[in-house]
């Protein structure tokens, strides 16, 4: 994470900017530059460096401008990724999202393919359940891989929802849909039993033993979020032995 600072706006409004901003070393840049003025004026009237009063370095010619310049440039462009929300339901209307059971066999709930030569990441994930009764804890496992499962329901365009930010564009329609492809074969959610398939290549991204009463939310840090690889399966699966009924849903920046 970055400090943030102090600086002004253009019209001397009182603003706050991570560390790495340009404007910020820019500020950095001038405060010692003034500094280098004052030392010097200091200097040439008491005849010796005071070094410790100004905290300037010996050399003074140290930083250049050509220098912070060169930082500035090498500094990457920030702006905010895509970021996209998806629950293992249709779109909720009118109702609430609807919950889904989760059998008593291991069951595939949600599945994502992101689309060629989409780079995308987890953000957080989490997911609840309607048990009312202390039970043995289920099996639940966020995973990519290189095989699909056949999902009862396929998401559609509108089902990725657009979070961060707001005007970030739509997922499009179909099979071959950008940023996440969309069929039962790709991108859905189990309703009822699901076919499975070989998982191949199995790629953890977190792993829970989760009771039928209690929800389950977690974000990863900063920089450390998992990358999806393109044209692979990201599957949340569940193995529990009473069926129960689940929320599940994932946060992609893309």
């Amino acid at each position: 994470m970055h400090d943030l600072v102090w600086t002004t706006n253009i019209i001397g409004e009182p603003l706050q900017l991570p560390s790495w901003h340009p404007q910020i070393i820019l500020d950095r840049h001038n405060d010692e530059l003034v500094k280098r003025r004052q030392y010097k004026g200091v200097r040439a009237q008491n005849g010796e460096w005071d070094l410790k009063r100004w905290n300037m370095p010996r050399e003074e010619s140290q930083t250049r401008d050509e220098d912070v310049l060169r930082i500035i440039r090498a500094i990457p462009k920030h702006k905010a990724a895509a970021t996209y929300y998806v629950y293992n339901s249709t779109l909720a209307t009118t109702a609430a999202p609807v919950k889904q059971p989760t059998g008593t066999s291991i069951r595939t709930m949600m599945q994502v393919r992101p689309a060629l030569s989409v780079n995308c990441r987890l953000v957080a994930w989490g997911c609840s359940f309607d048990g009312s009764a202390a039970a043995t804890p289920g099996q639940v496992e966020l995973f990519e891989n290189t095989a699909a499962a056949t999902m009862s329901t396929a998401y559609a365009a509108t089902d990725f929802q657009p979070y961060n930010p707001v005007t970030a564009l739509a997922n499009t329609a179909g099979s071959s849909g950008v940023p996440f492809n969309l069929s039962t074969a790709t991108s859905g959610f189990a309703t009822a039993a699901v076919t499975e398939g070989t998982v191949a290549g199995y790629r953890g991204a977190d792993l829970a033993l989760l009771p039928p009463t209690g929800p389950y939310v977690y974000q990863w840090p900063l920089g450390r979020e998992f990358e999806l690889t393109p044209q692979n399966y990201l599957r949340l699966r569940v193995t529990f032995g009473a069926t129960i009924n689940m929320y599940a849903w994932l946060l992609i920046e893309v």
